[in-house]
């Protein structure tokens, strides 16, 4: 996962690095609304595997993907709204849970976790 945030990052950078008095591009702004969509988006899967694993070594890769998308996602909705923007709808946050309490039916495994962290 940190590498393929890294390449969107480095992107955005050199987008968000425009002549002062040019406006955004329409390409550019749905790019900015794709990105902060995915990456809010990312943040609360993230969330849900939080809530399904005790692999505490899972656990930590998980808090550090979140710390790294929510900084990203930061940035970009100040820079959209700066540049007059409308920021994507998103879900909202999921609250903490026992993963014991998950049904192992619904319950994601560690191997699927770390697959879509990956």
């Amino acid at each position: 996962m940190p590498s393929v945030l890294e390449a969107v990052a480095t992107t955005m950078n050199a987008l968000m690095e425009k002549v002062p008095d040019q406006p955004l591009h329409i390409g550019e702004a749905m790019a900015c609304w794709v990105y902060l969509g995915s990456l809010k988006e990312s943040i609360v899967i993230e969330q849900v595997a939080l809530n399904t694993t005790v692999d505490e070594e899972l656990r930590q890769i998980l808090h550090k993907a979140i710390d790294m998308c929510t900084s990203q996602a930061k940035r970009l909705e100040d820079f959209m709204k700066h540049e007059g923007v409308p920021l994507p709808p998103t879900s909202p946050s999921k609250p903490e849970s026992d993963a014991a309490s998950v049904p192992l039916g619904v319950r994601a495994t560690d191997v699927e976790i770390a697959n879509t962290a990956a």
